[in-house]
């Protein structure tokens, strides 16, 4: 698993609502990753996500997730994953 330099995620926002990110801590990754495995996560554009996060980033107000692959930061909006879905 690559992980964003610190550096890198410091100078980096949310591309929706423009705050700060942070690593998701590995709890919640691990949590996301059963729910992804289970087909019960939708990016916002409402595809499925399929495909496991390596790591992730999460914005200030925790309402979005930021996936990171090999490395990559995915910073297109619909990509992103809404974490409202974690309730339902």
């Amino acid at each position: 698993m690559m992980s964003p330099s610190p550096e890198l995620v410091q100078l980096l926002r949310c591309p929706v609502t423009g705050s700060a990110l942070q690593p998701m801590d590995p709890a919640s990754l691990h949590l996301w990753n059963q729910k992804i495995a289970s087909g019960n996560v939708d990016n916002r554009s409402g595809k499925t996500v399929t495909r496991l996060l390596g790591c992730g980033l999460i914005n200030d107000d925790g309402s979005l997730i930021i996936p990171v692959h090999d490395g990559i930061v995915v910073m297109l909006e619909d990509e992103l994953i809404p974490t409202a879905q974690l309730a339902m």
